[in-house]
């Protein structure tokens, strides 16, 4: 029996763009990039590490929570604690939240399997189509700056909607500062170094620090 459907829509990603010709400086710290490459090698050493194990673990964790509940007939297990040759232990705990699924493999799942008393399982028991609320925040912004009519236009929709269904209004937004649209450009030319330096303390950019790993 297939899976009842609601409308979908469909949504582009545009791939980020990368960057090069990037200036070399040399700094007074002596050893200070080489401990961070360093650290960062050791690191990814260990993450490597924990992808090959961490889906052993969780096999065998989430098998035992199975038996348990399967014999108990019921979902009271959540967590089992595994214990190595060496007395090391972790515990391994099942929540009751899971990722979106795509619809052809949970159907094809529920088709291939048998229940208890022998009938083939229903889909629509199990799963069902639904959306998660998405709102780009954009729609209160107008001419790059944020429109109070817009964004009252929007919750006293909302708000209809709620009052008609009995519930609390869906749309909450708190005051924030942003950036806006051509604030790198204009940062630059209109304050100084030590201006700079202090804008970055308040209004940090996203940084991240990745290793040039020698050829």
């Amino acid at each position: 029996m297939g899976l009842k459907t609601i409308k979908t829509n469909a949504k582009d990603v545009t791939a980020k763009k990368s960057s090069s010709d990037i200036k070399t400086v040399h700094i007074a710290h002596a050893r200070l990039i080489h401990r961070f490459n360093t650290a960062k090698a050791e690191i990814a050493r260990a993450e490597a590490e924990i992808i090959e194990i961490e889906p052993i673990i969780k096999r065998e964790g989430s098998r035992e929570v199975f038996t348990l509940n399967v014999s108990e007939k019921s979902a009271d297990t959540k967590s089992v604690k595994l214990v190595d040759e060496t007395g090391s232990a972790v515990r391994v705990t099942l929540n009751a939240v899971y990722p979106a699924l795509a619809e052809e493999t949970v159907v094809n799942l529920f088709e291939s399997v048998l229940k208890n008393d022998g009938t083939k399982p229903d889909v629509n028991d199990y799963v069902i189509q639904t959306r998660k609320a998405k709102f780009d925040s954009k729609a209160f912004l107008k001419g790059g700056e944020f429109c109070e009519s817009h964004y009252a236009l929007f919750f006293k929709a909302c708000q209809q909607v709620a009052d008609k269904l009995g519930i609390n209004n869906p749309l909450s937004t708190e005051v924030v500062v942003v950036p806006k649209p051509d604030f790198d450009k204009r940062r630059y030319t209109d304050f100084d170094l030590a201006s700079q330096v202090r804008i970055y303390e308040v209004v940090p950019n996203k940084t991240s620090i990745t290793p040039v790993i020698a050829e």
